[in-house]
């Protein structure tokens, strides 16, 4: 008994260190803002993280999903390769790939590890995917980007889902850590938005005129909008959930956080989204009092900057005599819908894509206002189909409606209320309508340096979960 309750503490305490790891490196930056004080503290606590993860390799994971916003933000300190680029984070994605795959391979077991049809999908993604580094090769892309791209948008996002997939059919209670972790990364992007927006003196005007440079680790607001609308819905099962009643203050605190950038971002999408996300969660009875709350907090701070609200309006009605930013702002629509339609042609001209980063080139060629940089359609489905294909495309929409219907499955076997696939649902919702009418890809470079494709991670990490659990159901029944 005494061997039992000391385990119980350790896993604990392993927790606790899990929640209050980000806690205390954001508030040795924020107090004192200094990089040294920041890495002073971080290596303070790694040694007992470094011991904590030999215990427990999946340890390792959930660090570095809280960590995603502050990892990718210094991709742009990079390893030239030749042509190509070696950033901390894929060095990190590596690793982790390389440790799991010999673990893997040592615990296999083929009758406990069969896969279901989202599984199979996202294998069926991969190799479709395959064609868009084919096809184009003739064509004078950007060829380092289309593989780098490439690699950080298929080859990372699907490794990384089966690394998912295997440590939560290794480890019981890993879906409650993972959740955590992912709420838990915003404090990270904090960091990052503490450290970008320190040059603007942290004032309101000049970060709704730098909008376009920032990114909360995401090195842009719009990637950062749908970071936002993935995660957003999480923090209500959280809170509203007793078994997370011992780190509710950290998960309280980093939902502040999320909702204090999601709104810095200035972005129409996000606000749209979270608006979208809020009238759905309010059909769940038991967030009724936090979405209450959340409202009249926003509407408080609404009469406090009304300033800014109406600079936000006029960004939308101003015309061409306008401050440049106005009216380049006002004009984003218009390009937009000019993107859209290129994509559309480009869907029937390159069926089989142009690979990652190729939208550019044909923008250039084909497009209206070749004087306008646009890197992608700014439209998720569209940014699928042009990089990788349509086939890719239709199974990327395929693996979504699939995940979500196990959703609704798994909600309809009796489980415990609330459960977090009626939040994922929401999540998955959020995340299409987001690409939809904003933009996303599954992989975007800044620059030609700095991969970041931290969104899409945690996408297929919950795609993971979903699949997992639809799987423990199906094995139920079977027996």
């Amino acid at each position: 008994m005494h061997i039992k309750s000391s385990i119980k503490k350790l896993s604990r305490f392993n927790e606790f260190l899990l929640v209050s790891y980000g806690l205390v490196l954001i508030l040795g930056v924020l107090i004192l803002g200094k990089y040294t004080v920041y890495f002073l503290l971080g290596g303070a606590v790694l040694p007992i993280l470094l011991y904590i993860s030999v215990n427990n390799f999946s340890n390792i994971i959930l660090f570095y999903i809280i960590f995603i916003p502050f990892i990718q933000h210094f991709s742009f300190y990079a390893i030239k390769a030749g042509e190509f680029y070696i950033t901390p984070h894929m060095i990190i994605q590596f690793i982790i790939l390389l440790v799991v795959f010999f673990k893997f391979l040592l615990t296999y077991k083929t009758q406990q590890n069969k896969l279901n049809f989202v599984d199979k999908l996202i294998i069926f993604l991969a190799v479709s995917s395959i064609f868009s580094l084919i096809y184009p090769y003739s064509l004078p892309v950007d060829h380092t980007k289309r593989w780098l791209l490439f690699y950080t948008g298929i080859f990372e996002n699907i490794t990384f889902y089966f690394v998912t997939l295997y440590l939560l059919r290794a480890e019981k209670k890993f879906t409650r850590r993972l959740i955590i972790s992912i709420t838990l990364s915003s404090l990270s992007a904090l960091i990052i938005a503490f450290l970008e927006l320190k040059g603007l003196g942290f004032n309101v005007i000049s970060i709704f005129l730098s909008r376009m440079i920032i990114g909360f680790g995401f090195h842009n607001t719009n990637l950062f909008g749908l970071y936002s609308a993935i995660i957003f819905p999480l923090y209500f099962y959280l809170l509203i959930n007793r078994k997370y009643y011992s780190i509710r203050i950290p998960i309280l605190i980093s939902f502040v956080v999320l909702s204090l950038l999601s709104i810095l971002c200035f972005n129409r999408g996000t606000f749209l989204v979270m608006i979208i996300e809020l009238l759905l969660l309010f059909r769940i009875k038991e967030t009724r009092k936090i979405i209450y709350l959340f409202i009249f907090v926003l509407l408080i701070g609404a009469i406090y900057y009304h300033e800014i609200i109406l600079l936000y309006i006029q960004r939308f009605l101003a015309g061409e005599n306008e401050a440049t930013t106005s009216a380049y702002i006002d004009y984003s629509a218009l390009y937009r819908i000019e993107a859209w339609k290129l994509g559309v042609y480009l869907l029937f001209s390159f069926p089989f894509g142009l690979g990652g980063g190729g939208f550019l080139y044909a923008w250039d060629k084909f497009g209206p206002y070749s004087q306008i940089n646009l890197v992608s359609p700014h439209q998720l489905l569209l940014s699928v189909g042009v990089d990788y294909g349509v086939l890719t495309m239709i199974i990327f929409i395929a693996i979504l409606i699939t995940s979500f219907c196990y959703c609704n499955i798994i909600l309809k076997t009796k489980i415990a209320s609330p459960s977090i696939f009626q939040f994922l649902k929401i999540s998955i919702i959020g995340y299409v309508f987001y690409g939809i009418t904003t933009g996303g890809e599954l992989s975007h470079l800044s620059g030609y340096i700095a991969p970041n494709n931290g969104y899409t991670l945690i996408l297929f990490i919950l795609l993971a979960i979903i699949s997992y659990h639809h799987k423990l159901i199906l094995d139920k029944n079977e027996h």
